[in-house]
Protein backbone atom coordinates (compact mmCIF):
# COMPACT_ATOMS: atom_id res chain seq x y z
CA UNK A 1 0.00 0.00 0.00
CA UNK A 2 2.85 2.24 1.06
CA UNK A 3 4.50 1.50 -2.37
CA UNK A 4 1.25 1.89 -4.71
CA UNK A 5 0.66 5.34 -2.33
CA UNK A 6 4.32 6.72 -2.89
CA UNK A 7 3.74 6.25 -7.41
CA UNK A 8 0.65 8.16 -7.28
CA UNK A 9 2.46 10.92 -4.98
CA UNK A 10 5.00 10.74 -7.71
CA UNK A 11 2.52 10.90 -10.68
CA UNK A 12 0.47 13.81 -9.21
CA UNK A 13 3.41 15.50 -8.91
CA UNK A 14 4.44 14.65 -12.42
CA UNK A 15 1.25 15.39 -13.66
CA UNK A 16 1.09 19.28 -12.29
CA UNK A 17 4.84 19.81 -13.40
CA UNK A 18 4.51 18.63 -17.32
CA UNK A 19 2.17 19.51 -20.70
CA UNK A 20 -0.70 16.94 -21.32
CA UNK A 21 0.62 13.57 -21.98
CA UNK A 22 4.22 14.54 -21.24
CA UNK A 23 4.20 12.71 -17.22
CA UNK A 24 2.10 9.75 -18.85
CA UNK A 25 4.30 8.49 -21.39
CA UNK A 26 7.23 9.26 -19.49
CA UNK A 27 6.12 7.44 -16.84
CA UNK A 28 5.03 4.89 -19.29
CA UNK A 29 8.96 4.73 -20.93
CA UNK A 30 10.18 4.19 -17.07
CA UNK A 31 7.84 1.01 -16.69
CA UNK A 32 8.69 -0.69 -19.39
CA UNK A 33 13.08 -0.13 -18.47
CA UNK A 34 11.51 -2.21 -15.79
CA UNK A 35 11.03 -4.95 -17.88
CA UNK A 36 13.45 -4.24 -20.22
CA UNK A 37 16.34 -4.31 -17.23
CA UNK A 38 14.48 -7.88 -16.17
CA UNK A 39 14.85 -9.64 -19.31
CA UNK A 40 18.61 -8.53 -19.77
CA UNK A 41 19.49 -10.48 -16.19
CA UNK A 42 17.62 -13.65 -17.98
CA UNK A 43 19.47 -13.05 -21.29
CA UNK A 44 22.86 -13.12 -18.96
CA UNK A 45 22.33 -16.61 -17.91
CA UNK A 46 20.97 -18.19 -21.01
CA UNK A 47 24.01 -16.64 -22.91
CA UNK A 48 26.91 -17.79 -20.20
CA UNK A 49 24.44 -21.42 -20.37
CA UNK A 50 24.56 -21.31 -24.10
CA UNK A 51 28.66 -20.52 -24.61
CA UNK A 52 28.83 -23.77 -22.08
CA UNK A 53 26.78 -26.02 -24.19
CA UNK A 54 29.07 -24.95 -27.02
CA UNK A 55 32.05 -25.59 -24.89
CA UNK A 56 31.41 -29.10 -24.33
CA UNK A 57 30.73 -29.73 -28.01
CA UNK A 58 33.61 -28.77 -28.65
CA UNK A 59 35.47 -31.01 -26.22
CA UNK A 60 34.12 -33.96 -27.27
CA UNK A 61 35.45 -33.49 -30.49
CA UNK A 62 38.62 -34.89 -31.03
CA UNK A 63 41.74 -33.65 -32.51
CA UNK A 64 42.89 -30.37 -32.93
CA UNK A 65 39.90 -28.38 -34.75
CA UNK A 66 40.30 -25.72 -37.46
CA UNK A 67 38.96 -22.13 -36.72
CA UNK A 68 35.55 -21.05 -37.81
CA UNK A 69 35.34 -17.28 -37.72
CA UNK A 70 31.51 -18.07 -36.92
CA UNK A 71 32.15 -19.38 -33.79
CA UNK A 72 34.27 -16.52 -32.15
CA UNK A 73 31.94 -15.15 -29.74
CA UNK A 74 31.85 -18.96 -28.49
CA UNK A 75 35.52 -18.87 -27.80
CA UNK A 76 35.75 -15.13 -26.00
CA UNK A 77 32.87 -14.04 -23.27
CA UNK A 78 32.98 -10.79 -25.90
CA UNK A 79 29.03 -9.93 -26.72
CA UNK A 80 26.24 -13.06 -26.92
CA UNK A 81 26.25 -16.35 -28.57
CA UNK A 82 23.42 -16.44 -31.38
CA UNK A 83 20.29 -17.82 -29.10
CA UNK A 84 21.29 -14.47 -26.32
CA UNK A 85 22.08 -12.70 -28.78
CA UNK A 86 19.14 -12.85 -31.02
CA UNK A 87 16.57 -12.51 -28.11
CA UNK A 88 18.31 -9.28 -26.62
CA UNK A 89 18.28 -7.53 -29.51
CA UNK A 90 14.14 -8.40 -29.76
CA UNK A 91 14.17 -7.08 -26.51
CA UNK A 92 16.17 -3.83 -27.59
CA UNK A 93 13.84 -3.34 -30.81
CA UNK A 94 10.89 -3.74 -28.49
CA UNK A 95 12.02 -1.01 -25.96
CA UNK A 96 13.25 1.35 -28.87
CA UNK A 97 9.48 1.01 -30.32
CA UNK A 98 8.02 1.91 -27.12
CA UNK A 99 10.35 5.15 -27.04
CA UNK A 100 9.62 5.72 -30.28
CA UNK A 101 5.78 5.84 -29.34
CA UNK A 102 6.97 8.08 -26.20
CA UNK A 103 8.90 10.51 -28.18
CA UNK A 104 5.87 10.85 -30.64
CA UNK A 105 3.50 11.62 -27.95
CA UNK A 106 5.48 13.96 -26.28
CA UNK A 107 6.21 15.82 -29.07
CA UNK A 108 9.62 14.92 -30.39
CA UNK A 109 10.44 15.32 -34.28
CA UNK A 110 9.51 12.17 -36.37
CA UNK A 111 13.16 12.26 -37.27
CA UNK A 112 14.71 12.07 -34.27
CA UNK A 113 12.33 9.45 -33.03
CA UNK A 114 12.75 7.74 -36.34
CA UNK A 115 16.62 7.18 -35.15
CA UNK A 116 15.62 5.57 -32.10
CA UNK A 117 14.97 2.89 -34.27
CA UNK A 118 17.54 2.36 -36.53
CA UNK A 119 19.86 0.84 -34.37
CA UNK A 120 17.17 -2.02 -33.30
CA UNK A 121 16.93 -2.41 -37.28
CA UNK A 122 20.94 -3.47 -37.58
CA UNK A 123 20.73 -5.27 -34.38
CA UNK A 124 17.76 -7.47 -35.39
CA UNK A 125 19.69 -7.90 -39.03
CA UNK A 126 22.84 -9.13 -37.24
CA UNK A 127 21.04 -11.26 -34.79
CA UNK A 128 19.01 -13.38 -37.67
CA UNK A 129 22.13 -14.05 -39.40
CA UNK A 130 23.77 -16.21 -36.88
CA UNK A 131 20.85 -17.52 -35.20
CA UNK A 132 20.62 -20.55 -36.67
CA UNK A 133 24.14 -21.50 -35.48
CA UNK A 134 22.14 -21.56 -31.65
CA UNK A 135 22.84 -24.90 -29.35
CA UNK A 136 20.96 -26.78 -26.90
CA UNK A 137 17.62 -24.69 -28.27
CA UNK A 138 14.67 -26.14 -29.63
CA UNK A 139 14.35 -25.55 -33.67
CA UNK A 140 10.84 -24.97 -33.43
CA UNK A 141 11.49 -21.78 -31.36
CA UNK A 142 14.43 -20.83 -32.80
CA UNK A 143 12.17 -21.04 -36.17
CA UNK A 144 9.34 -18.71 -34.56
CA UNK A 145 11.86 -16.77 -32.88
CA UNK A 146 13.39 -16.28 -36.89
CA UNK A 147 9.96 -15.43 -38.14
CA UNK A 148 9.06 -12.89 -36.15
CA UNK A 149 12.34 -11.13 -36.16
CA UNK A 150 11.83 -11.01 -39.89
CA UNK A 151 8.53 -9.42 -39.37
CA UNK A 152 9.69 -6.90 -37.46
CA UNK A 153 12.89 -5.94 -39.59
CA UNK A 154 9.77 -5.14 -42.76
CA UNK A 155 7.89 -3.20 -40.06
CA UNK A 156 10.90 -0.53 -39.01
CA UNK A 157 11.89 -0.34 -42.58
CA UNK A 158 8.63 1.11 -43.53
CA UNK A 159 9.12 3.28 -40.30
CA UNK A 160 12.05 4.81 -41.74
CA UNK A 161 10.17 5.72 -44.74
CA UNK A 162 7.66 8.09 -42.93
CA UNK A 163 8.15 11.39 -43.98
CA UNK A 164 5.97 13.66 -41.74
CA UNK A 165 4.58 12.84 -38.03
CA UNK A 166 0.76 12.05 -39.72
CA UNK A 167 2.29 8.92 -41.60
CA UNK A 168 4.67 8.35 -38.95
CA UNK A 169 2.30 7.95 -36.55
CA UNK A 170 -0.26 5.96 -39.20
CA UNK A 171 2.87 3.33 -38.81
CA UNK A 172 3.59 3.32 -35.48
CA UNK A 173 0.22 2.25 -34.81
CA UNK A 174 -0.18 0.30 -37.79
CA UNK A 175 3.06 -1.75 -36.42
CA UNK A 176 1.46 -2.66 -33.51
CA UNK A 177 0.25 -6.39 -33.91
CA UNK A 178 3.97 -7.16 -35.07
CA UNK A 179 5.75 -5.71 -32.33
CA UNK A 180 2.96 -7.34 -29.79
CA UNK A 181 3.78 -10.75 -31.48
CA UNK A 182 7.15 -10.87 -30.60
CA UNK A 183 6.92 -9.77 -27.17
CA UNK A 184 4.76 -12.61 -26.88
CA UNK A 185 7.18 -15.11 -29.08
CA UNK A 186 9.56 -14.02 -26.33
CA UNK A 187 7.33 -14.72 -23.44
CA UNK A 188 6.71 -18.53 -24.80
CA UNK A 189 10.47 -18.75 -25.52
CA UNK A 190 11.04 -18.43 -22.09
CA UNK A 191 10.44 -22.50 -21.54
CA UNK A 192 13.19 -23.34 -24.35
CA UNK A 193 15.38 -20.60 -22.84
CA UNK A 194 14.92 -22.62 -19.04
CA UNK A 195 15.60 -25.88 -21.05
CA UNK A 196 19.00 -24.28 -22.65
CA UNK A 197 20.08 -22.86 -18.95
CA UNK A 198 19.28 -26.64 -17.19
CA UNK A 199 21.36 -28.52 -20.07
CA UNK A 200 24.25 -25.87 -19.27
CA UNK A 201 23.33 -27.26 -15.32
CA UNK A 202 23.94 -30.49 -16.46
CA UNK A 203 26.46 -32.74 -15.89
CA UNK A 204 27.17 -36.07 -17.89
CA UNK A 205 27.60 -39.04 -15.23
CA UNK A 206 27.36 -36.66 -11.81
CA UNK A 207 26.14 -38.90 -8.92
CA UNK A 208 23.89 -37.13 -6.59
CA UNK A 209 21.53 -34.26 -6.97
CA UNK A 210 18.37 -34.44 -9.79
CA UNK A 211 18.55 -35.57 -13.55
CA UNK A 212 22.62 -35.06 -13.63
CA UNK A 213 22.24 -31.82 -11.85
CA UNK A 214 24.35 -31.32 -8.41
CA UNK A 215 22.68 -29.66 -5.95
CA UNK A 216 24.31 -26.32 -5.83
CA UNK A 217 23.49 -26.19 -9.55
CA UNK A 218 19.65 -27.41 -8.53
CA UNK A 219 19.87 -24.11 -6.39
CA UNK A 220 21.14 -21.72 -8.98
CA UNK A 221 18.33 -23.45 -11.83
CA UNK A 222 15.68 -22.88 -9.13
CA UNK A 223 17.05 -19.51 -8.40
CA UNK A 224 16.74 -18.82 -12.15
CA UNK A 225 13.08 -20.39 -12.38
CA UNK A 226 12.21 -17.52 -9.91
CA UNK A 227 14.27 -14.85 -12.23
CA UNK A 228 12.44 -16.23 -15.52
CA UNK A 229 9.12 -16.51 -13.39
CA UNK A 230 9.32 -12.48 -12.51
CA UNK A 231 9.84 -11.92 -16.31
CA UNK A 232 6.95 -13.65 -17.70
CA UNK A 233 4.82 -11.57 -14.92
CA UNK A 234 7.03 -8.02 -16.26
CA UNK A 235 5.65 -8.92 -19.65
CA UNK A 236 2.47 -9.76 -19.28
CA UNK A 237 1.49 -6.46 -17.83
CA UNK A 238 4.06 -4.96 -19.89
CA UNK A 239 2.50 -5.87 -23.26
CA UNK A 240 -1.21 -4.20 -21.32
CA UNK A 241 0.82 -1.11 -20.97
CA UNK A 242 1.89 -1.10 -24.58
CA UNK A 243 -1.67 -1.77 -25.82
CA UNK A 244 -2.78 1.25 -24.15
CA UNK A 245 0.13 3.93 -25.10
CA UNK A 246 -0.56 2.66 -28.75
CA UNK A 247 -4.37 3.61 -28.31
CA UNK A 248 -3.22 6.64 -27.20
CA UNK A 249 -0.81 7.67 -29.88
CA UNK A 250 -3.82 6.58 -32.24
CA UNK A 251 -6.18 8.60 -30.71
CA UNK A 252 -3.66 11.68 -29.79
CA UNK A 253 -5.89 13.69 -31.66
CA UNK A 254 -9.02 14.05 -30.21
CA UNK A 255 -7.22 14.48 -26.32
CA UNK A 256 -7.54 11.03 -25.15
CA UNK A 257 -7.89 9.95 -21.86
CA UNK A 258 -4.52 8.66 -20.24
CA UNK A 259 -5.72 6.70 -16.95
CA UNK A 260 -5.50 3.68 -18.14
CA UNK A 261 -1.96 3.74 -19.52
CA UNK A 262 -0.97 5.08 -16.02
CA UNK A 263 -2.45 2.43 -14.46
CA UNK A 264 -1.09 0.01 -16.76
CA UNK A 265 2.09 1.65 -16.55
CA UNK A 266 2.21 2.17 -12.47
CA UNK A 267 0.87 -1.62 -12.03
CA UNK A 268 4.33 -2.57 -13.87
CA UNK A 269 5.77 -0.62 -10.73
CA UNK A 270 4.12 -2.13 -8.07
CA UNK A 271 4.90 -5.63 -9.48
CA UNK A 272 8.28 -4.99 -9.68
CA UNK A 273 8.53 -4.47 -6.20
CA UNK A 274 6.64 -7.40 -5.32
CA UNK A 275 8.62 -9.86 -6.74
CA UNK A 276 12.18 -8.15 -5.42
CA UNK A 277 10.61 -8.85 -2.24
CA UNK A 278 9.27 -12.63 -3.07
CA UNK A 279 13.33 -13.06 -3.92
CA UNK A 280 14.57 -11.96 -0.63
Amino acid sequence: MKIRFAIQFFIIALLCACSFGAAEFQIYRQAFEIQYVEGDKVLDEVGRAERKLMQQKFNRLSGVRSFDPDEAKYYLKVGDPPLAGAIRASLTALKDYNDALSGFATGEAAAAVRSELSSASSSLEASLTTLGGATGVDAAFVKILSEGIGRVLLVLEVLERAQNRAVFRERLVAAHPDMKNLMLELRRGTGPMFDVVKLGYTTRGSLGGTDGINTDNLKRLEDFRGLLAGWVILIDQSVLAMDQAVLAVATQAYAPDLTSLIKASVEIEVLAEAIKTARN
